[in-house]
């Protein structure tokens, strides 16, 4: 198999790997009433401790109107909240409430088994090895998108 073979092949592989993970995540969260990347959201937040609308896109990898749809639905559950008033500037960050913190507790445990679930029977090493490798495939791919070295 060529480089280029190998290179669709490895691209292909990683997205149906996403694909999979995306469905049983989605799947894992309804129970909780969260789509994946409103759970993404909680967990940024609650990494963050409170973030704007651009913030969050570019943290959760949607675009700033995704997020702005996303939000507004935590916000209509009462799961994030902002200030009224903006302590400088127009951004008003959210951050999780209470419901917001025990939602993201209890889901965070289920999405935890999802993980285990995912690497069961993957030795230490081999996990090592896959993280490395999936590490140096998206710095190439950033460091090639910073460049402009891609055709």
């Amino acid at each position: 198999m060529g480089d280029r073979e190998f290179g669709v092949e490895f691209g292909y592989v990683v997205k149906q790997t996403q694909q999979a993970y995306r469905a049983r995540m989605d799947g894992a969260l309804t129970e909780f009433d969260l789509s994946t990347p409103q759970y993404v959201v909680l967990a940024a937040l609650d990494q963050l401790g409170g973030a704007s609308n651009a913030e969050l896109a570019r943290a959760c990898f949607v675009t700033p109107q995704s997020m702005h749809a996303i939000v507004a639905a935590l916000e209509r559950r009462d799961l994030i909240g902002r200030p009224s008033a903006a302590k400088s500037g127009r951004a008003l960050p959210a951050t999780l409430t209470g419901d917001g913190h025990a939602l993201l507790e209890h889901a965070a445990e289920v999405v935890q088994r999802l993980d285990r679930a995912g690497i069961d029977g993957i030795d230490n090493n081999h996990l090592s090895t896959a993280l490395e490798v999936l590490q140096r495939v998206t710095h190439n791919l950033r460091s090639a998108e910073n460049h402009k070295s891609i055709g």
